[in-house]
């Protein structure tokens, strides 16, 4: 175990003077259970020392009347600072905690980000290939449109040389009747 070091305040007039508010434990088990003891940071317990060491220095010159009053201070400082340190300490591990993540929700986002990114790009792809689409198949349609009015007109030429062609060969067949029936009656009279 390493050397802790415990607020204790022996201000009381009469008691003889002992360490009044440092008291160096080597074992957690040395501690008494009426003394209910706070452990102290690393930095405070330092510093308790060092306040010891002057305070007892002063006890030993002007003796212990002079640092009474001045002792519950010195612990509500010492207390105080303490307390600081560990809230300090906590908002900075809460802190880290919450860098941590915003972090990983940087990280969350970006990928979303490029995912989004990636999916918008693919989109704008797709509209670009219908688009493409689209207008070939209007330039087929067109196409077809055109090709469709020329292959009436030639229907419709076709069918009115037809018809002409069948009213040319009803008159012939007319003529060639015609014909065939004076011949025939040329025949019949030159008989007779």
């Amino acid at each position: 175990w390493g050397v802790t070091v415990w607020v204790r305040d022996y201000s009381r007039k009469d008691s003889k003077f002992q360490p009044f508010f440092i008291q160096k434990k080597m074992n957690p088990e040395e501690v008494s259970e009426d003394e209910h003891p706070t452990m102290m940071s690393e930095r405070v317990q330092s510093l308790a020392k060092q306040i010891y060491d002057e305070l007892e220095s002063l006890v030993n010159d002007h003796g212990p009347e002079v640092i009474i009053n001045l002792m519950p201070l010195v612990v509500n400082v010492l207390e105080t600072l303490d307390s600081t340190l560990s809230d300090n300490q906590d908002n900075l591990n809460a802190l880290m905690e919450l860098n941590d993540e915003n972090q990983q929700l940087v990280g969350q986002y970006e990928k979303e980000k490029q995912r989004r990114k990636e999916i918008d790009e693919k989109a704008i792809e797709m509209e670009d290939a219908a688009e493409t689409e689209i207008g070939n198949l209007k330039k087929q349609l067109s196409h077809f449109i055109l090709e469709n009015k020329s292959l009436n007109n030639k229907l419709k030429s076709q069918t009115e040389h037809i018809e002409k062609l069948e009213d040319r060969h009803e008159a012939k067949d007319k003529e060639f009747k015609e014909l065939h029936e004076r011949n025939r009656e040329d025949n019949l009279n030159a008989l007779m």
